[in-house]
């Protein structure tokens, strides 16, 4: 517990973290936990409704359309949060259900299929709502 604790302060102190978007009527459902990656100015928000990620730039402001979006074959089933590696170029998405964590490339975007897919009873996911992506000398380690 101590350790998941580090990695957020460390995590939160390297990441710009934006205001959540509630969903507004019909069940919520809407945009959940944006982040925002200070390092290549891009937005990244969960859309449960529609089961995608939208990547916005940053340092637009109004009525804009995303730069790219991501979602429907690609095993998003329930998105809660995401996180970005911008040393590797990836994005991981937490899903609430099935108890998974799904990795992307970061320019992910249309109906691609994520590299990598982390789910199963051993590792003891249940409803993961919130990851976070750090780096440690011997490499990177994902927490949810």
């Amino acid at each position: 517990m101590r350790r998941l604790f580090n990695i957020l302060i460390l995590v939160l102190s390297m990441v710009v973290l934006l205001t959540a978007c509630g969903g507004g009527g019909g069940g919520g459902g809407g945009p959940v936990q944006p982040q925002a990656q200070p390092t290549v100015r891009e937005l990244y928000v969960v859309n449960q409704t529609f089961k995608s990620v939208s990547v916005y730039d940053a340092s637009q402001t109004g009525d804009i359309a995303p730069l790219r979006n991501f979602g429907n074959l690609t095993h998003l089933v329930n998105p809660a949060f995401v996180a970005v590696d911008t040393v590797n170029n990836e994005i991981f998405v937490a899903n609430i259900s099935p108890d998974s964590i799904t990795v992307y490339g970061r320019t992910a975007n249309g109906d691609v299929a994520p590299p990598r897919t982390i789910s199963g009873a051993s590792t003891g996911l249940g409803r993961p709502v919130f990851l976070a992506v750090t780096w440690y000398s011997q490499g990177w380690e994902a927490q949810s």
